[in-house]
């Protein structure tokens, strides 16, 4: 058995083992932890941008989480492809709410979270306009979101935004849609140019630009700057046009 030894003018020695216990101890304490698991969708903030105008908060939709941006009565819910996260859209985002808009990129790409997303803008920035915007898998839910709504439902789909993605469309009924692709990804620049003739038929709601970069990897591409561009100028428009009709 291990024992203290003490000397007659020396004071008892504490374990260092116990000096660290207890400095976690009071940490702890002064950090406020609470054991039990908080259970509320509140949003929480969880990063800035540098330059400190752009705040990202993660909240929890019911369904799942998902990162928010920005405020404002127009809002746009981002559906990642299949090897991407909710993350993954952190540029594109910054640069779209700096146009006053309300971003939420969904961690789930699912047709449930698309719409507990529509449904988180419209009560926390009483957002009346979303605009959807699908990148390859995020395209389905995307579709299912925006062709399931029942008439009156708040907020309504505006605009649906396709990046290199494929599907149904005979059912879109929104005021406006742009398809984007690049023209050596084939199979998604086909579909684009499907979809487009199934819905408006507007040259000006496709998209095709160089290179073969599917989807988001296309924001890491110099082509990247068109289509962000094409995007914001998309949505400039809709936001404009929904604030000037009476």
């Amino acid at each position: 058995m291990m024992s203290s030894i003490t000397g007659s003018n020396e004071r008892p020695r504490i374990p260092v083992g116990f000096i660290v216990i207890l400095a976690c101890l009071v940490l702890v304490s002064a950090c406020g932890f609470d054991s039990s698991e908080d259970a509320s969708p509140s949003p929480t903030p969880i990063a800035s941008m540098s330059s400190g105008e752009i705040e990202v908060t993660e909240i929890n939709l019911g369904t799942g989480s998902a990162l928010v941006w920005g405020s404002g009565s127009y809002g746009v819910v981002l559906v990642h492809g299949a090897i991407y996260d909710a993350a993954s859209w952190t540029a594109q985002a910054e640069a779209i709410a700096t146009g006053g808009l309300a971003v939420v990129a969904v961690e789930h790409a699912t047709a449930d979270d698309t719409r507990a997303a529509m449904d988180y803008l419209r009560r926390t920035f009483g957002t009346t306009a979303v605009a959807l915007v699908g990148a390859s898998a995020g395209t389905g839910p995307v579709l299912s979101a925006a062709t399931d709504q029942s008439p009156g439902s708040s907020p309504v789909v505006d605009l649906v935004i396709i990046l290199a993605g494929s599907g149904n469309v005979e059912n879109l009924k929104v005021p406006s849609v742009l398809f984007i692709a690049a023209e050596g990804d084939s199979g998604a620049a086909s579909s684009a140019q499907r979809m487009l003739e199934a819905t408006s038929g507007d040259p000006d709601d496709l998209l095709i630009v160089p290179g073969s970069a599917h989807a988001q990897a296309l924001f890491k591409q110099p082509e990247g700057e068109t289509v962000l561009a094409a995007i914001q100028t998309r949505l400039a428009e809709r936001q404009s046009i929904l604030t000037s009709e009476p």
